[in-house]
């Protein structure tokens, strides 16, 4: 599966994986991924033709300026399954660039069709807070436990990632794009690939640096 996705800044980050132990540590509910960043999504499919629409999602970050969105408090979706999450305000600049993003990159992704709630008619802009395996009742518990939290929130989204899970439920960065800058990080170009097969890391692969 791949993603497109921002990251969610400093403080917030932070709040939300003390959210996430919180919930594994009293109620046992576990994410989904491993090393996950704190973050909304965009737009998700099974795969995208990365060749032709890395350089288009490059054009467009280098036009986009970085802006700030509102968070709206704990919600959920009790649909396909249940999702504890903390909204985003889908202001109109918010969803101007979701709908520009749906267009620009639906040619090129792959088996789309599973994930129709990030149509630009469905889209419901959310921070996941626990959804593996919950049910209204521990959805509720959930929502009890983190009710001493303010979740009303002010931050600037200046990232996108095009991220993947891997098999063994690993969520990694392969590319990264700044708001105003365009590409500033691709995995295949952070990676030697020597004779003896041996794969090696070049420079910090620590990016997005928040």
């Amino acid at each position: 599966m791949q993603a497109l996705i921002s990251p969610i800044p400093s403080p917030f980050a932070h709040f939300v994986k003390e959210m996430w132990a919180d919930i594994q540590a009293e109620l046992g509910v576990e994410q989904v991924w491993k090393d996950l960043l704190p973050h909304f999504t965009w737009q998700v499919c099974e795969s995208y033709d990365t060749n032709d629409l890395i350089p288009l999602l490059d054009a467009l970050c280098k036009k986009t300026k970085p802006f700030f969105v509102e968070t709206t408090g704990f919600d959920h979706f009790d649909n396909d399954k249940v999702v504890l999450f903390n909204g985003i305000k889908p202001e109109s600049h918010l969803k101007a660039l979701h709908k520009e993003l749906w267009h620009l990159a639906e040619p090129f992704m792959k088996g789309s069709e599973a994930y129709h709630y990030y149509h630009p008619e469905l889209w419901h802009p959310h921070i996941t807070i626990a959804s593996k395996d919950m049910t209204l009742e521990t959805m509720l518990a959930a929502s009890e436990l983190l009710d001493h939290w303010d979740t009303h929130w002010r931050f600037e989204v200046n990232r996108i990632l095009l991220a993947t899970q891997d098999a063994e439920a690993e969520f990694v960065t392969k590319y990264a794009f700044l708001l105003g800058e365009g590409l500033i990080f691709s995995f295949t170009d952070a990676v030697e690939k020597p004779d003896d097969g041996i794969v090696t890391l070049k420079g910090d692969l620590g990016l997005p640096k928040f």
